[in-house]
């Protein structure tokens, strides 16, 4: 006997067990290899892709109307950087019954709701303030340099919206995020570099600053920037090695920084997570050479809570980086 056909309307999309015997097929059908369950009773065709898209589409279809996607789920929704989840997360109003199921969290509380392409999600500002309760302070700081960048929120918006919320689980650590925030961010690397240099007690450098000629011709972006004092602090990921043009553009634009007198200082990943105390030391020795006068005679150990510990420096170093 052939297999029974499965109807169109049900391709594309993830559908509940009631609609598909509304379509003419059995459990023991739904129960086969063409099939895939992604919750109790909603499922997709097989050939579906297993993305946070379609998952997030199935759990739709099981929550009360007024339910929002939110925490980790929103902001992956988003496109915003974050640490991969174990779950799903939603939110439901207050005396809403929300559902029971493996992989879902069920959160209550009274966000404020936007649309992204058809699904309701909370807030930017309180996707922010969901996730202070259990991001990192870097990793905070990272969804905020994101989520200004892409528009979401400006710096401003992002900082009163923390300020005018009081009793709730995170809000401290939402508000020194939100104060660390900076527009012009393109990646978490960045993020990373400038508060390894914040943190360590070190002038805080101009995030993405364009740098132009004597006569105001463009010269380039550099990632961090002493203007002033003409340094530039620029991260290479992976991205800059593997792409021969970005490359080249790289050399070119390092080559006319330094025929303007700039100072650059190139960092890979391994500076940021293995090496952190010896770019610090690289950083200061900038800052002295160029008489920068915000420099401090030793720096503050707190850049260790964020960015773990590394015996190349001492405070011995330290103090000849600066003497």
């Amino acid at each position: 006997m052939p297999p029974q056909t499965i109807p169109l309307e049900l391709f594309g999309r993830p559908f509940l067990l009631a609609e598909a015997k509304s379509a003419g097929l059995t459990a023991q059908v739904l129960r086969g290899r063409r099939f895939r369950r992604l919750f109790c009773t909603a499922y997709v065709v097989a050939s579906a892709p297993d993305s946070l898209a379609t998952k997030v589409d199935a759990l739709r279809l099981l929550l009360p109307p007024d339910a929002l996607l939110s925490h980790e789920t929103a902001a992956l929704l988003r496109g915003l950087p974050i640490p991969p989840p174990d779950r799903l997360h939603v939110t439901v109003p207050p005396g809403v019954r929300g559902p029971r199921l493996a992989g879902v969290c069920t959160h209550r509380g009274s966000p404020a709701a936007s649309t992204r392409e058809g699904r309701r999600l909370t807030a930017p500002a309180d996707n922010f303030l969901e996730l202070a309760e259990t991001l990192s302070l870097v990793d905070l700081v990272i969804l905020g340099d994101a989520m200004v960048g892409m528009d979401l929120l400006t710096c401003a918006e992002l900082v009163d919206a923390v300020a005018r919320t009081s009793r709730r689980r995170g809000v401290r650590m939402a508000r020194r995020a939100a104060a660390l925030v900076r527009p012009r961010v393109d990646s978490p690397m960045e993020t990373r570099l400038r508060l390894l240099i914040v943190f360590a007690g070190l002038p805080e450098p101009t995030t993405n600053f364009t740098v132009r000629d004597g006569d105001g011709g463009w010269i380039g972006v550099v990632d961090l920037a002493y203007d002033a004092i003409r340094i530039a602090i620029e991260y290479h990921g992976d991205v800059h090695r593997g792409t021969p043009g970005k490359w080249r553009s790289d050399i070119a634009k390092a080559e006319l920084l330094y025929r303007l007198g700039w100072r650059v200082i190139i960092l890979t990943a391994d500076d940021i997570y293995l090496r952190p105390a010896q770019t610090l030391r690289r950083v200061c020795e900038a800052l002295v050479d160029a008489h920068h006068p915000g420099v401090p005679a030793d720096l503050d150990p707190a850049w260790r809570q964020h960015f773990g510990r590394d015996d190349q420096l001492t405070r011995t170093g330290q103090q000849r980086a600066v003497s």
